[in-house]
């Protein structure tokens, strides 16, 4: 991998470094468990392409090239397949896809699209079109079998197929060829910030996270080829300050809780067995429910019935029992951000709270119950009421 040549190559690396930051957020923190279990990126690869993918029922390879207020035209597409073509597998996977991307736009390439058409709506190289002819540039005007086998020409490297071999493997990389064009940095970092922007520790620290990354492939790539299986994407990701388990956290964070608060409440000597009051009646348009009465009236048995009917109605709830308002919430923050979300950090409910609206917006309101038992004086009752959590 070259880094030298100036300005445009170091614009052209950072192009490059930014769509490897797209697959490995895409593959890792989007894919499905089982495809991410099974996947195999390699990065800047020695045998084509910029970038290969490999996963169950999957096979990718990307051409990247920057070319921001410029045309492609056909003699340089020749010259991208002919790297293509190093990255096809003999076993001609049924499932592949073999893709070029730039920030360019399209010069005068109707007529290869076209080319392309026609050939991937037939099942081989002799089925082309040898009658009539297309002109697909200036002094280039030949029927479509011609075209196809001057592209088996030009595309030759070093280590050229038998005849018969190199005809099926140029014909199976036109088949899954596809151009994209005016795909900008600009596009790439928002795309990526989005992909991001779940997992980050800090609410809008999504471009220092997608710098780090850049620095650390950068480090990674100056020795070569890499190779990045599901635990060296995880570890590469940790590495940049992402918790890549929060959002499978966040779909469990009602069970999570749940399992949490009937811990205490068992400590604190609750049977639900044996409770046959109704659950309380919480108005919805009341954010606060006082359960009062004298000592052993039963009020820690109602809060206790209230925690049950939450988890069976999965909405994420928290016991706490501190004596301070302050020590409320701080306890309720760290239930919820470290027991529930798999966290390190020290977040504040309010801050707890605006990050889950952020991950899950349309989670219903609710977002978090704090039960709170034992409260012996009304100040503490009076300022946890009046606090902006």
């Amino acid at each position: 991998m070259t880094q030298a040549g100036g300005p445009a190559a170091i614009n052209g690396f950072l192009y490059q470094i930014l769509h490897h930051i797209e697959w490995i957020a895409s593959v890792r923190l989007e894919g499905a468990d089982q495809e991410v279990k099974n996947a195999l990126l390699v990065l800047e690869p020695r045998n084509g392409g910029d970038a290969q993918s490999e996963a169950p029922g999957q096979y990718l390879v990307e051409q990247y090239k920057t070319r921001a207020n410029g045309t492609w035209a056909l003699t340089d597409v020749e010259t991208i397949l002919r790297d293509l073509r190093k990255a096809v597998p003999s076993s001609l996977p049924a499932n592949a896809h073999y893709r070029f991307v730039t920030d360019g736009r399209s010069g005068k390439l109707k007529a290869f699209k076209d080319f392309l058409d026609a050939l991937k709506s037939v099942k081989g190289p002799d089925y082309l079109n040898n009658d009539e002819k297309r002109k697909f540039r200036s002094g280039l005007t030949v029927t479509d079998r011609e075209f196809f086998d001057r592209i088996v020409t030009e595309t030759r490297s070093g280590d050229p197929q038998q005849k018969a071999k190199e005809r099926a493997v140029v014909f199976h990389l036109l088949s899954h060829f596809k151009m994209e064009f005016c795909v900008t940095s600009s596009n790439l970092i928002e795309k990526i910030e989005g992909i991001l922007c779940p997992y980050v520790a800090d609410l809008h620290d999504e471009r220092g996270v997608r710098e780090r990354l850049v620095g650390l492939l950068m480090d990674r790539l100056s020795k070569g080829e890499i190779q990045l299986n599901s635990t060296d994407l995880g570890s590469l990701l940790r590495e940049a300050d992402l918790n890549i388990e929060r959002l499978r956290n966040l779909r469990r964070l009602p069970e999570t809780m749940a399992e949490l608060s009937q811990a205490r409440l068992g400590r604190i000597g609750y049977q639900r067995e044996k409770d046959v009051r109704e659950v309380p009646d919480w108005p919805e348009e009341k954010p606060v429910l006082l359960i009062t009465g004298e000592s052993g009236a039963g009020k820690t048995w109602q809060l206790g019935k209230y925690l049950e009917e939450c988890a069976e109605s999965r909405r994420a709830v928290t016991l706490v029992g501190a004596k301070t308002a302050e020590d409320i919430l701080t306890w309720a923050a760290r239930d919820i951000w470290q027991e529930g979300l798999g966290e390190t950090s020290e977040k504040s409910l309010l801050a707890v709270s605006n990050f889950l609206r952020e991950l899950a917006p349309n989670t219903p309101i609710p977002l978090l119950t704090v039960a709170v038992d034992d409260i012996q004086e009304v100040y503490v009752a009076r300022d946890l009421i009046r606090r902006d959590w």
